[in-house]
């Protein structure tokens, strides 16, 4: 009879740790990690003299928060094949919108820097891991 009696005690306790250790794990509140993002990148304008200065709106919405992130701005090729612009920015995502800023000053068009007047592409690619998992690219003038 105490055999039993002490059974039911230990079974008892059992499932209330059980009961009460589900209860605790309904109560925290669930971080959502989902790598899905959008990206939308801006400019102040859409032409710029040379040497003018140009900022640079990157808006990624984030479906769940996200830990060192590298937002990585590129673009305004040169003759050489390299990119004028190479900008990064290691920053966390909140789910949500999060609002990343940059500038930088245009290139004076010449041979010796490669660039020249025109349209040029400027890319936006957020980078988790070793994963793009977004990207967005805007086409800027050069006059």
């Amino acid at each position: 009879m105490k055999e039993i009696l002490i059974f039911l005690v230990l079974a008892g306790l059992i499932v209330l740790i059980a009961i009460l250790s589900q209860k605790s794990i309904e109560l925290a509140p669930e971080k959502n990690t989902s790598k899905e993002v959008k990206v939308n990148l801006t400019t102040n304008k859409e032409s710029y003299k040379q040497g003018e200065r140009i900022f640079l709106n990157v808006s990624v919405f984030s479906q769940g928060q996200l830990e060192n992130v590298t937002i990585v701005v590129s673009g305004i090729e040169t003759r050489f094949g390299r990119n004028y612009i190479n900008l990064e920015e290691n920053t966390d995502l909140n789910q949500g919108e999060n609002l990343i800023k940059f500038s930088f000053t245009m290139p004076y068009c010449s041979t010796c820097s490669g660039v020249s007047a025109g349209k040029h592409e400027i890319l936006v690619k957020v980078i988790y891991g070793n994963e793009t998992i977004g990207s967005s690219s805007k086409i800027i003038e050069i006059k």
